[in-house]
């Protein structure tokens, strides 16, 4: 597991000078249009970290400049709304919804003890498993829902090309023997210690945005009283460089 190490810092080092300079639209553009070529490109990374300030305009302005901007959800504690990003508990890898090409968080307030989003490849996982594994895992159709929709209302396959969609609470009820095998031969990889996990605690005023095709996300759990914020988007159709 790591750690924000030498590499990720270094693909934002070109965004974090054109940062320093200003916080207004024009820069905050700069800084999105290399992040979302640095993730359409580069295939050793498919995700960046960026300081782009601390103002929910300046996450607004940066998810425009990424993409279409598919939805924006806040995610922070609330008692009152039964959903996993509003609980305190763990949360399980997975994707976002499929037709969100990447996943922006903007970090408003961070949790003072932990509040890391593990990241993990999920190609690279899915392509550790067995020829046989893989086939039958080509079977596997996951219930999805419309993004204007909480309840599931069609399917979509658990790999498409190279694109992955997963999130274990959408894994139908009834799978056959051979499938149930094989998806959890790919859950037993899905670990904060696996060798393709990274972590990634966000500080006031940071994005992290992922390819969401490939990388699944999750969380340790949190306080009950943590004032964790954060701002999420999923961007459709990704603008290049």
């Amino acid at each position: 597991m790591t750690r924000r190490n030498a590499g990720k810092r270094n693909t934002t080092n070109l965004m974090w000078r054109c940062h320093r300079k200003g916080n207004n639209s024009r820069n905050v553009g700069t800084i999105a249009r290399g992040v979302a070529g640095m993730l359409a490109l580069a295939t050793d990374e498919g995700f960046a970290i960026v300081p782009i300030g601390s103002s929910p305009k300046c996450g607004r302005d940066f998810a425009d400049y990424c993409g279409q901007v598919l939805l924006e959800t806040e995610v922070r504690l609330r008692p009152s709304i039964d959903t996993y990003l509003c609980s305190p508990g763990e949360i399980a890898f997975h994707t976002d919804h499929p037709e969100a090409d990447a996943v922006v968080w903007h970090c408003h307030i961070q949790d003072e003890e932990d509040g890391a989003t593990l990241l993990i490849d999920g190609l690279a996982a899915y392509r550790a498993l067995s020829a046989t594994d893989q086939r039958e895992l080509r079977r596997l159709c996951l219930d999805c829902p419309t993004i204007s929709e909480t309840r599931p209302s069609h399917g979509h396959p658990f790999v498409d090309g190279d694109a992955i969609f997963f999130a274990p609470w959408l894994v139908p009820g009834q799978l056959d023997v051979r499938l149930q095998s094989a998806l959890v031969g790919f859950q037993n990889l899905l670990s904060a210690k696996s060798p393709w996990c990274r972590e990634v605690r966000l500080a006031p005023g940071e994005a992290l945005m992922i390819d969401n095709r490939r990388f699944l996300h999750g969380r340790r759990s949190i306080p009950p009283d943590s004032q964790r914020w954060l701002t999420r988007y999923w961007i459709g159709h990704r603008r290049s460089a």
